[in-house]
């Protein structure tokens, strides 16, 4: 019996391959369990795809390999793909078995009402937290000739009935899950951003997220299995970063400790990615940051200051008193450490004018990048899900479930604060320059508005300079419709923002409103890159990187990078 599993990687701005370990787990809590007497009768290949890679090419390389049982490890990211590529691969080899699971099918109505709406899907796996045991009895049950009936956690499809199982009385023991890198199931032989889980499950259980199905308790790796996979990543010179695929790496501090401390001892350095609360920083740990990277980066998630939006999201959110203090310490501890902060836009409870208060106070903080996270999905185990109805949210009725509208903030306003935040994104993060003079009027008290009207002012003369939008289109619509065509859009939109004719025009104009009150404050920002682009546009200039990454650096770094 011929076994494939199928990932496809997200589009990231780093231009590396990425590991998505899911599959991978699968194959290798197979190959350790099984029988040997059945292991020699049974393959598996995970075959791993990256975001550019076509559905015709998907679906050329695996029926190419004649497979018996094909597995698709489902994402956001790879939903819409995986659903047209499944339905042709189908048509093409109906005696096939295709099976699908992962977060976006984590409830047995959600994988229900896919099963109901893709017809050539056979099985869902539908408990996140127990899918390595459940594939294994999937894989058991079906090489055995025995029925689906006795498997726990999945829902499928017998004759013309969709048929639901019970989920499984416990979780997978962590302890017995062997690792792909151990087992050497992953071969790295290029540049790599590798992933790796030192935990499941997440204390917070925050109303928009699903992260370890639903499972609060923390289950960790044993740390004698972590050391291992550290040192074969550490080994290997094909690995550039680590990412951490743990809810919050420090939840256990003195367990958090000891992993940083050991990458310490490495002689090699990696970039490492870690999901932190940002409750759990403290001064030695961001010291021990600082060690492993002096230029680190930091991510915290703010998602909105507004307090009837933190009531609808739960999970014991921080409140925005105790998130600036949390920061201002971090300045204190890494004063050459820089930090992301995310915001949410469309939470149920929040408005166009809490919103926007919400951005002023995370610009008050001074991040380098302010990430607005949209649209919100309704993802399946998560609190919104659930009360998707109850909360009268608005969202499409195709999977993923994505909010349009809430009570208190409509479609039209969220169209409004999208187009505005947008703009903010790019004045406060791709264009340095501009981002350095608008921090410093504040940081000098020479502006006597706010922050959002400061940008507001700017934002509205700018529409009328610079055409980033194009005509006639609803951004709602687009990103809630599909997450690739939003973020071909998204895409655009900073390709417009950054050619030099609207590049010149950005700055002319931000520089008409400014210089009477701001002049000095320009000198060593706005005006030398007015001079630059002006060089720029009459073709009199001599290549001076530094200055020209001045002016567009953040898009050049990041030519594939999206708005959140």
């Amino acid at each position: 019996m011929k076994v494939y599993l199928i990932n496809q990687s997200p589009d990231t701005s780093k231009k590396l391959s990425t590991i998505s370990l899911s599959s991978y787990t699968l194959k290798a809590y197979v190959e350790a369990n099984i029988s040997k007497n059945y292991l020699q009768k049974i393959s598996i290949k995970v075959i791993d795809f990256d975001y550019k890679t076509t559905s015709s090419k998907m679906i050329d390389t695996i029926l190419s390999g004649n497979p018996d049982i094909v597995g698709f490890s489902v994402y956001l990211w790879n939903y819409e793909k995986f659903c047209l590529s499944s339905e042709k691969i189908k048509s093409f080899n109906p005696s096939l078995t295709l099976m699908f699971g992962g977060p976006q099918l984590n409830s047995s109505e959600t994988a229900a009402d896919f099963m109901n709406k893709y017809p050539q899907v056979d099985i869902v796996s539908y408990v996140n937290n127990a899918g390595e045991i459940i594939f294994y009895n999937v894989l058991l049950s079906l090489f055995k000739n025995n029925k689906l009936k006795s498997v726990k956690g999945i829902v499928y499809r017998k004759n013309n009935d969709i048929l639901i199982n019970p989920p499984p009385t416990q979780s997978t023991d962590l302890s017995v899950i062997p690792s792909p890198y151990i087992e050497n199931i992953i071969q790295i032989n290029k540049p790599t951003h590798a992933v790796i889980e030192t935990s499941r499950g997440c204390p917070f259980d925050c109303g928009y997220c699903s992260w370890g199905g639903g499972i609060r308790k923390i289950r960790y790796f044993p740390l004698k299995r972590v050391f291992k996979e550290l040192d074969l990543l550490y080994e290997n010179n094909n690995i550039e970063s680590i990412y951490f695929a743990d809810s919050n790496f420090f939840t256990n501090t003195k367990r958090s400790e000891i992993i940083l401390d050991y990458m310490l001892k490495k002689k090699r350095n990696i970039e490492p990615f870690f999901e932190m609360d940002i409750r759990s920083i403290q001064k030695k740990i961001v010291q021990k940051f600082t060690k492993l990277n002096s230029n680190y980066c930091f991510h915290f998630a703010l998602q909105s200051s507004n307090p009837i939006a933190l009531k609808h999201i739960g999970g014991r959110r921080i409140q925005p008193d105790k998130f600036a203090q949390k920061i201002s310490l971090l300045k204190k501890w890494a004063p050459k450490s820089a930090f992301k902060i995310d915001i949410m836009l469309g939470l149920p409870g929040d408005d166009l004018i809490g919103f926007k208060k919400t951005v002023d106070f995370a610009l008050s903080l001074e991040p380098l990048r302010l990430i607005v996270n949209y649209p919100i999905y309704l993802l399946p185990g998560s609190k919104f899900y659930e009360n998707r109805d109850n909360m009268n949210l608005k969202y499409t009725k195709k999977i993923p479930l994505t909010i349009t509208e809430t009570s208190t903030f409509s479609k039209s306003e969220m169209n409004d604060a999208l187009k505005w935040v947008i703009w903010v994104e790019i004045l406060t993060y791709y264009y340095p320059a501009i981002s350095n003079f608008f921090y410093l009027i504040y940081k000098k008290k020479t502006s006597s508005i706010s922050r959002t009207d400061q940008l507001t002012k700017w934002i509205t003369s700018l529409n009328e300079a610079v055409s980033i939008y194009p005509n006639n289109v609803d951004l709602v619509d687009i990103a809630t419709e599909s997450l690739h065509g939003w973020n071909i859009l998204k895409g655009d939109i900073l390709r417009r923002s950054s050619e030099l004719e609207s590049a010149y025009k950005i700055f002319s104009t931000i520089y008409e409103l400014e210089v009477s009150q701001h002049y000095q404050d320009m000198t060593e920002s706005i005006i030398p890159s007015l001079k630059l682009l002006e060089k720029l546009k009459s073709n009199d200039y001599k290549t001076n990187k530094d200055s020209h990454q001045y002016v567009f650096s953040r898009f050049k770094d990041n030519k594939n990078e999206k708005i959140n």
